[in-house]
């Protein structure tokens, strides 16, 4: 498959964005301080398997990898950040169609800000590593996952991945999360060194969410 990798002007600033692959868009958002090269490099997903259950759509957020960035600390705040993936998701989706949003640590924390302000367009979450508070960034360091009473109105279909022993993004939000969250399909905690199934446990989610969408149209 071809890779389409582009720059895309959204509010002020031009996002680094490469899409690859059919169906219905993942939006995936990367860590704090991260990008789609540093993503690549780490090897924990496995991104070419990925892309043959999802438009797999993924950009460097603003003031990372190749985006441009800006000098205001609120513009890397949760929930303007999650209006830089809702651009991009949007630019890629044509009007009412719905897509996955997805993301690590900071990317985690976007998706759940993104699908808060547009919950009709977003069929599915897949969070990995939800980050708790991170201080390496002002505008992060303000920053924190919604309360629990907001995060209960989303009740789009969510898979949940954390791993053990990381104080910046402990089990316990995970499970907090998927406490909170009313319709999670899975929650899945590794240890670093056993993750090598969360890719297939995210396409098989994809496929459900496809599934899902293929009966409904159908009837």
């Amino acid at each position: 498959m071809k890779i389409s990798s582009y720059l895309q002007p959204f509010d002020g600033v031009e996002l680094a964005v490469r899409q690859r692959g059919n169906g219905m868009p993942l939006v995936w958002g990367h860590a704090l301080l991260g990008s789609i090269r540093v993503d690549d490099q780490a090897g924990i997903w496995q991104w070419d398997e990925i892309e043959k259950h999802a438009r797999l759509v993924r950009y460097d957020a603003r003031g990372h990898g190749n985006s441009d960035g800006s000098y205001d600390p609120g513009d890397y705040c949760w929930d303007h950040l999650a209006g830089d993936m809702l651009c991009v998701a949007h630019s890629v989706a044509p009007a009412k169609q719905r897509y996955v949003l997805g993301g690590a640590s900071m990317g985690c924390c976007t998706a759940l800000e993104a699908a808060l302000q547009a919950p009709e367009r977003v069929a599915g979450l897949a969070l990995a590593n939800p980050l708790h508070v991170q201080a390496a960034l002002r505008g992060a360091e303000r920053s924190d996952l919604p309360s629990t009473g907001t995060l209960r109105q989303l009740d789009m279909p969510t898979i949940i991945f954390s791993w053990k022993g990381d104080r910046t993004h402990p089990v316990s939000t995970a499970k907090i999360l998927a406490d909170t969250l009313p319709n999670v399909h899975s929650l899945t905690i590794s240890d670093p060194g056993e993750i090598g199934d969360w890719t297939q446990k995210l396409c098989g989610f994809l496929d459900q969410l496809n599934t899902g969408r293929r009966r409904k149209s159908a009837a």
